[in-house]
């Protein structure tokens, strides 16, 4: 009977010392800006895929990510996300290159000054199976505004010289705490794909919105443009009118709920 008893009493330390045990407590919700990142095809270091710069948002719903490639080229992807203990699961509603539709499943760590995030299996088009591993660094942040969200481009209107031409095209856009990010695809007349993508500080006082696009990879865009806002049920529109020429651009976004 003894030892049965301390049989008995150590499992009941064992299960008392398992509940103790913390949850990790993963909440991702913020604003970031990559710092490393590595990919390994095996165990091989792939040093050459190098990114400039790469800047990622998570709200409570919703994420999108836009990054300035070392070759030049540009990325962007935005969608919905869940997390069950320390693993994340993005869906991805856009994405360039193309993976719409597709799940991503991230190993999630968090770090004093951010957080890592590691795929452990990236099959290519090509059957070649990839790991992907990112440490983010955590963007200061202003306060939240009505605005915060990811919103889909519903219509674009330009007006120049009393001519009024719709040039609705690809674009995913997300506000969150001072800042915003966009990524657009359009496709010329000789078909060819063109893709662009920028970010930077957004102030929101009203209906008038200020905000100051620190990078893109279209030329000649970068500064400050004044905004006015009309709110509606599903999001918002904006006008920007060119000091210069006069010109209004006029577009719409809906809110991406989840």
């Amino acid at each position: 009977m003894k030892k049965v008893e301390k049989l008995v009493l150590v499992v009941l330390l064992l299960s008392v010392f398992a509940c103790s045990k913390e949850k990790v407590d993963i909440n991702v919700e913020g604003n970031y800006t990559l710092s490393s990142q590595e990919f390994y095809l095996g165990d091989s270091l792939a040093s050459d895929l190098a990114v400039a710069k790469q800047i990622k948002i998570f709200t409570n719903q919703h994420w999108m990510f836009i990054g300035f490639r070392g070759d030049s080229t540009v990325a962007f992807s935005a969608g919905t996300y869940s997390i069950n203990e320390d693993m994340l699961t993005e869906q991805t509603l856009t994405s360039n290159p193309d993976s719409a539709g597709s799940d991503f499943m991230l190993r999630i760590e968090m770090t004093d000054n951010g957080y890592r995030q590691i795929i452990d299996e990236m099959v290519l088009a090509d059957g070649e199976v990839w790991k992907l591993d990112e440490a983010y660094e955590r963007n200061k942040v202003n306060e939240a505004s009505d605005l915060d969200g990811l919103y889909r481009l519903t219509k674009s209107v330009n007006i120049a010289e009393g001519d009024t031409s719709e040039t609705t095209y690809h674009e995913f856009k997300m506000i969150s705490k001072g800042e915003f990010l966009w990524g657009a695809q359009s496709i010329s007349q000789d078909g060819s794909v063109n893709n662009y993508v920028g970010q930077g500080k957004i102030t929101v006082n009203g209906d008038e919105v200020t905000e100051v696009l620190e990078d893109s990879n279209m030329e000649g865009i970068t500064g400050i443009y004044p905004i006015t806002i009309e709110r509606t049920d599903s999001g918002f529109t904006q006008t920007i009118t060119n000091s210069t020429t006069n010109e209004i651009n006029k577009k719409t976004y809906t809110k991406i709920q989840k």
